[in-house]
């Protein structure tokens, strides 16, 4: 993409859409990624004291293999998941200015970088050399996509090779994010 393109470029995140999918499918597959994640949680001891949830996971898997996102703060997070978070915020802040400010830096809605959901997308990347061109992902989240991500998550998937990603928030409520130039 030139520079005149990804100044006229806007986000085909067609979030708040209805998903494709439906009937018995969609309630299979979300009930499969409901059960890994909750075994996901389980192993990662990702649960607290009461019980709640600890955080927010996202789930995908990518030529069969799974991949899971956390937040920031979640004991699973890594030094090389925030290396990379911080890599994509500041590519981010640098090639589009007037959407990502530089003025504190982690404050919203740059602080998407760092969330489960721009999380599992910049796992999958590394696993297939950081970039996502050409694939089409169903990411599964168990908590609420917030405002950052809603406004973040297209760019980040145009920095990864602009996929097409499924969101299936707190799979309940189901969001298109679809990556693409269009």
């Amino acid at each position: 993409m030139d520079e005149r393109q990804r100044r006229n470029w806007k986000p085909a995140c067609g979030c708040g859409q209805a998903a494709t999918w439906s009937g018995a499918g969609i309630a299979i597959a979300v009930e499969i990624a409901k059960q890994v994640i909750k075994a996901y949680r389980s192993k990662q001891l990702l649960w607290d004291l009461f019980g709640h949830r600890d955080g927010t996971i996202a789930f995908t898997t990518i030529d069969g293999t799974k991949v899971f996102g956390s937040n920031s703060t979640s004991p699973v997070y890594t030094s090389a998941d925030y290396a990379a978070a911080v890599r994509m915020r500041n590519i981010l802040v640098a090639k589009y200015p007037n959407k990502f400010p530089d003025k504190d830096i982690g404050r919203i809605p740059n602080d998407a970088s760092f969330h489960a959901e721009t999380m599992v997308l910049l796992r999958a990347a590394r696993e297939k050399g950081g970039i996502l061109a050409d694939r089409t992902l169903t990411v599964y989240v168990d908590g609420h996509l917030c405002n950052s991500c809603q406004a973040v998550l297209p760019y980040v998937g145009l920095e990864l090779g602009n996929p097409t990603v499924l969101l299936l928030i707190r799979m309940v409520q189901r969001k298109r994010c679809a990556m693409a130039l269009g």
